[in-house]
């Protein structure tokens, strides 16, 4: 069970991670867009 739980918890973590991940990307090519007009 031990295993198993913890395999669940690494793939919810890694699909919050990658989420977070793409908003962060976004935000940061947003940023670099703004500081390239300005």
């Amino acid at each position: 069970m031990g295993v198993v739980a913890g395999v669940g918890e690494g793939q919810v973590r890694d699909v919050g991670e990658r989420t977070d991940g793409r908003a962060r990307s976004r935000k940061m090519i947003s940023v670099f867009r703004q500081s390239r007009i300005a």
